[in-house]
């Protein structure tokens, strides 16, 4: 007997991870669905104890990890094995089976092929702040920079081609896709036209026409003067050919007393003059000695022609691209400056604080000029940008980096339990593990040191920076979208469709009670924002080559000395064993 067809299921459900060590089932680890998907199969397997069944095809809408929690996530499995009328689980079946932490709203059985994961439409977070985290940093600090205005920063940093801020962000991008052809074409035309747009050109003057000097001699109201006969250029050939090519790209600059001396060299100047002849009565003719000194004079800018003097070009244009040719005078000594030597630091030793600064931590009301740079960082985190810089062991290089924010906004600040906080809600197709996180990490790490904002849209160039993760605790899966797989059943007059607008009762409960409360209450007792800026504020000096007072990235020379290293691991060897006695002694 054939076995039966798989049978398709959709869970939704909500979770609070504070007391979990992830999202997806590991072995030896108390995971979310590890506890999820054993309590599906003690109601699968009560129906019939000898009948073997397998959960398989197991996929989940978006991944969260340690700490991290859901208001709506849906998770999507297929039973191998069972019989076609044995009962399934449901959300008054399972409510037994689980702690108060998961919730399960709805079964959906499914008669289509689904993947929680692929079906999806797009995801939305949400990540909770308390506002005294964008507070400055302690004085103490490499980067406790002071508050500067738009105004005064374009004064203390004038914008010019050389120095100064760099420009918007599509520039920046921009800029970065620029190099990169360069890099992959080995040569470097987009930088040589970039370096032409910013430098100004000198004066192009045209090579003067070969003429031929007749000894006839022409009598014109008493004054005598040398007839001059143009020589016509050949237009065949290769040497006319190459020609062609090189006198449009020739930039040589005349001798100056050629300009004075010679009305047919200045004429040259102009485009629209040259090669015409004007009357001899509208400017003064030259004498014989006068011509004879300016093809004497202009004979070495026919070498532009040649083929050594094109070498040479081509060479001068390298020079400017490789920094080791370009950085070579005319005596072959190296003029660039030195780079500066690395430096190594200990952490900061700062002070825990008392309950009183704690209490005053906790009051902390946050300002019109911080709600504004929120969201003008979060304005520039929307659409499409590399964010290499925001995954893990990400490349530049990689087009998977490229991912398009279709949504993000700010909450108006809101109090809960004494203390302040907003809520940042970010939407896109797919985000990569620890990004949302990151990203709230940049931006209060900008904000509370008063960094430009410029080095966000910088972030997303081909230069890696270091960025911390935010607390995990703080971020919310919020919902899931599928709205084409909705639109779909819709037209096929399919009532099993995946959403969550039946259940807006309990989700939003389980949300405000479980998960919600569940952040300010624990901010509130264990003030987990603090360890972690103080942790940030003690290695401050590994950040400041990005987080500067011009908001630009610099080569990083600071690093932590090999003894704070050394102390570090001996002191996260030391916690790790007494974990691991404590967990002996209690068995």
């Amino acid at each position: 007997m054939a076995d039966p067809a798989p049978r398709r299921l959709a869970v939704l459900y909500a979770y609070n991870g504070a007391q979990y060590q992830g999202l997806e089932r590991t072995k030896g680890l108390k995971t979310i669905e590890g506890t999820l998907l054993s309590a599906i199969a003690t109601v699968i397997g009560e129906s019939d104890p000898n009948k073997r069944v397998s959960l398989v095809n197991i996929s989940r809408a978006s991944t969260t990890e340690q700490g991290e929690h859901a208001s709506r996530q849906v998770l999507s499995l297929e039973i191998a094995g069972s019989e076609p009328n044995a009962p399934l689980p449901t959300p008054q079946n399972l409510a037994p089976l689980l702690p108060g932490t998961i919730k399960v709203f709805e079964v959906v059985q499914l008669n289509i092929s689904f993947s929680a994961r692929r079906t999806c439409d797009t995801r939305c977070y949400e990540y909770l702040i308390p506002t005294y985290v964008l507070a400055p940093p302690p004085q103490e600090t490499h980067y406790a920079y002071p508050p500067v205005s738009d105004e005064e920063f374009e004064e203390q940093w004038p914008e010019n081609e050389n120095l100064g801020p760099p420009g918007g962000l599509f520039k920046t991008i921009k800029r970065g896709m620029s190099v990169k052809r360069a890099k992959s074409a080995h040569r470097g035309k987009s930088l040589n036209r970039r370096q032409s747009r910013r430098a100004p050109e000198p004066e192009v003057v045209e090579p003067p026409v070969r003429a031929e000097v007749v000894p006839a001699v022409a009598k014109s109201n008493g004054n005598t003067y040398p007839v001059v006969h143009e020589q016509s250029e050949k237009k065949g050939g290769f040497l006319g050919f190459f020609k062609t090519l090189t006198r449009g790209k020739t930039k040589s600059r005349a001798p100056e007393h050629d300009n004075a001396s010679s009305p047919d060299l200045a004429r040259s100047k102009s485009k629209k003059g040259y090669g015409q002849h004007s009357s001899p009565a509208s400017y003064s003719t030259p004498s014989l000695a006068q011509s004879n000194a300016h093809f004497s004079a202009s004979a070495p800018n026919d070498d532009d022609f040649g083929m050594m003097a094109t070498l040479k070009r081509s060479v001068s244009r390298r020079s400017r691209r490789d920094p080791e040719l370009a950085s070579l005078n005319d005596e072959g000594v190296d003029e660039r400056p030195r780079e500066t030597e690395a430096e190594y630091f200990e952490p900061l030793n700062l002070p825990p604080n008392t309950e009183e600064e704690l209490s005053l931590i906790r009051q902390y009301r946050v300002t019109q000029d911080q709600m504004k740079a929120i969201n003008h960082i979060i304005s520039i985190f929307n659409g499409t940008h590399n964010w290499h810089n925001y995954i893990p062991g990400a490349k530049y290089e990689d087009s998977r980096c490229y991912m398009r924010i279709l949504n993000i906004d700010c909450s108006v600040p809101e109090v809960h339990f004494g203390m302040e906080w907003v809520r940042i809600k970010v939407q896109a197709k797919a985000f990569a593990r620890y990004q949302v996180r990151k990203m709230i990490a940049m931006a209060i790490m900008v904000i509370r040191t008063n960094t430009p904002r410029s080095v966000v849209a910088n972030s997303f160039g081909f230069t890696n920076i270091d960025i911390p993760e935010a607390p995990g605790f703080g971020l919310i899966l919020d919902e899931p979208f599928y709205d084409t797989f909705n639109s779909d059943c819709e037209r096929r007059q399919d009532p099993n469709s995946i959403n969550f607008g039946k259940h807006i009762g309990p989700v939003t409960e389980f949300r405000h009670h479980y998960i919600h409360d569940a952040i300010y209450r624990t901010e509130l007792e264990t003030m987990q924002f603090v360890k972690w800026t103080r942790n940030l504020d003690a290695y401050s000096f590994l950040y400041t080559y990005y987080l500067n007072q011009r908001g630009v990235v610099v080569p990083n020379k600071n690093f932590v000395s090999k003894a704070a290293v050394a102390a570090e691991n001996e002191k996260l060897e030391r916690e790790r064993r007494e974990k691991a006695n404590g967990l002996f002694v209690q068995e």
